[in-house]
């Protein structure tokens, strides 16, 4: 355990540009430092740090953080041994400690859930090594498939023996609490007591990015026995969907290779890894999410999906391939042969004739489709017709302009059609995504349209609340401690000046509205950010810049690194005094607020309808009205302040 004093002392100690100068020279430019960004290939100079801030940004690539993020993603190191280099760098001394038993019950929940899941692996190996049945069942069936000791070793493969309840009561023993482990999907309670959840199994604990168990996959060893797999349920510390196995062991390859293969189970990623490929991972009992491929974003911008060639294998992979793309990656597919899979092509081949395998038969998304969908569909114009379709949906997902460009091209030729044409469907595609992903949009737009006759107001971009919330949490980190003038009543009803933070404003209009922002990443930063500030006083963005949320990191770097700067050719040109930012704060805050304030206005109004025409009661339904003509005032308030209001 890492003190949060000896963090703050080794952050403080840092300087971020000596830092990245061991790995990328920078020059000096203006207030802030630039060279060639290390997380992707460029010419021009687009990697920016900030040591005011001590922060960098790539306005290339969008790589942001703080030092300790910079480590973790240029070395791909754990949080923890990040901020030991940087001790180690600058002569700290940290003071590691185990957790007393009055500690462990502060840490909470979390660090609970933890405790017990290294206990659970530590004895689940302690089983599969020494244990009778362990060696006569999980050590045999493992030499049966033909794993290796050190790969035993090296993903701490287990067994729970089938007696029943031997975890049960050695947690017990131990004084853990049942209540958690029932939570951890370890065990389950009965009449009798409770009872070992993965008895009879062979375990494969499942670790995140910093090495921690948080989980574990367990698979039946004798025959017949159902399921095959169980798999922890979701809890405190562990998400399915975002997590990926020996994401942790893979990570240094991947980057060295720039590519990582996503397989479909444990033991084919085993396979690959004592085989000598270990750029590769797998899901833990999921389809492939957006959020999975999310976690390798910062590792490698090219992912390859092996999966079965049949039927099911091709659909399970052009979901992939989707998912890959709408993050920004780029999608690879190799389709295997029929009976085949990771493990066994591993075992058929020796280590270099399988590299030469991988090699040779990645293809790429649009030739994968191609290849088993359009030569498939021969010369009938109603499956090359759907097969076009499929193509043209994949291509959408792509969301950098360049790339899709140069894929419009390429499908415009093989598919013999006119390139416009492709591009105009694509563009219908992309459309409709949007507009589908954002929902509320037309409602809106129709909620804004002026009455007949009437002079319409400017138009307001309320498609999606994500924006109005960075622009809070930016004003909050830009200026979330300076002075906020405003009129209030005293005790006696007077009119009265006061004076408190925009921090204080804010988060007061925000619990007084009933606001809660909608993207669960926005709302993290505004949680940290609150909670910063009413144990501080005052908001520290630099130090959220180099939170252990890494994706937390991110966005608060991401969003410090981007100051507004009116162009002086723009200001020359219309020969208008542009105020800079610092000097306007109130009204960009008043702006931001009521956007965010009319975009809930109109989603509570929408919900109210909906309750509306399914309310069978005359008194609801006279309620409901008057709540709707409550917010249909506020509604015209805050649309006359947009009227007539430019800033």
């Amino acid at each position: 355990m890492i003190s949060e004093q000896d963090k703050t002392r080794v952050l403080m100690a840092s300087d971020i540009v000596e830092v990245i100068e061991d790995f990328v020279p920078l020059k000096k430019a203006g207030q802030n430092f630039k060279g060639l960004c290390p997380f992707h290939n460029e010419k021009t100079p687009s990697f920016t740090v900030s040591p005011a801030k001590q922060i960098y940004h790539c306005f290339g690539c969008s790589e942001s953080g703080g030092v300790i993020n910079f480590l973790m993603t240029h070395e791909h190191l754990s949080y923890p041994e990040a901020v030991r280099q940087l001790a180690q760098r600058y002569n700290i001394e940290i003071e590691e400690k185990e957790y007393t038993a009055e500690e462990k019950e502060a840490r909470g929940k979390a660090e609970s859930f933890s405790l017990i899941l290294k206990m659970a692996a530590d004895w689940f190996t302690d089983q599969f090594n020494n244990s009778e049945k362990g060696k006569a069942i999980a050590q045999s069936y493992v030499k049966e498939r033909g794993i290796n000791s050190p790969m035993v070793e090296k993903f701490s493969l287990g067994y729970c023996p089938d007696d029943g309840r031997m975890l049960a009561e050695h947690a017990k023993a131990k004084g853990y609490d049942q209540g958690f482990l029932e939570e951890l999907g370890l065990v389950k309670d009965s009449p009798r007591g409770a009872y070992d959840v993965y008895r009879g199994r062979l375990i494969f604990p499942i670790r995140d990015l910093g090495g921690k168990i948080i989980a574990f996959g367990a698979r039946a060893l004798k025959s017949g026995q159902q399921p095959k797999y169980i798999n922890s349920p979701e809890h405190l510390i562990y998400n399915k969907s975002r997590t990926l196995y020996a994401l942790h062991e893979a990570r240094k390859s991947a980057a060295k290779n720039d590519n990582v293969f996503v397989v479909e189970g444990y033991t084919d990623v085993i396979a690959l890894h004592q085989a000598g490929v270990e750029n590769v991972v797998a899901t833990c009992g999921t389809s492939v999410t957006e959020d999975h491929i999310a976690r390798l974003r910062h590792i490698t911008k090219n992912v390859t999906v092996v999966f079965d060639g049949d039927v099911a294998g091709q659909k399970a992979a052009l979901r992939t391939v989707k998912n890959i793309l709408r993050v920004g990656l780029n999608a690879r597919v190799i389709s295997l042969p029929e009976g085949e899979d990771p493990d066994t092509i591993a075992k058929s081949l020796s280590s270099h004739d399988l590299q030469v395998f991988l090699e040779e038969s990645q293809k790429d998304f649009l030739q994968f489709i191609v290849q088993t969908q359009l030569e498939a569909a021969g010369n009938d114009p109603v499956k090359k017709s759907e097969v076009s379709k499929t193509i043209i949906e994949t291509v959408s997902e792509i969301p950098d302009n360049v790339k899709r460009a140069f894929y419009i091209q390429e499908v415009a030729r093989v598919l013999k059609v006119a390139e416009p044409t492709v591009a105009k469907e694509i563009s219908k595609v992309r459309i409709k995504t949007t507009y589908r992903d954002r929902g509320e949009r037309e409602v809106i737009e129709q909620e804004l349209a002026p009455a007949e006759g009437k002079q319409a107001f400017k138009k307001i971009d309320l498609a999606d609340s994500d924006e109005q919330e960075r622009d809070i949490i930016r004003l909050l980190l830009f200026h979330g401690n300076r002075p906020y003038d405003y009129e209030g009543e005293n005790e006696a009803g007077e009119i009265v000046k006061a004076q408190c933070t925009f921090a204080d404003f804010i988060f007061d209009e925000l619990s007084y509205n009933g606001i809660n922002f909608q993207d669960p990443l926005y709302d993290r930063v505004l949680t940290a950010i609150q909670k910063q500030y009413f144990s501080n006083n005052k908001i520290e963005p630099t130090m959220l810049a180099q939170s252990e949320d890494i994706e937390l990191a991110k966005c608060c770097a991401a969003i410090l690194s981007t100051e507004i700067i009116v162009s002086e050719n723009w200001k020359k040109k219309y020969q208008i005094a542009i105020r800079k930012e610092e000097e306007r704060p109130q009204v960009l805050m008043e702006s931001s607020m009521n956007r965010l304030k009319l975009k809930a206005v109109l989603h509570n109004r929408k919900l109210l309808k909906e309750k509306l025409r399914n309310s069978p009661s005359i008194e609801d339904q006279e309620s409901i009205l008057g709540k709707i003509h409550t917010l249909d005032q506020v509604k015209r308030e805050l649309s006359n302040y947009f009227g007539t209001t430019v800033f």
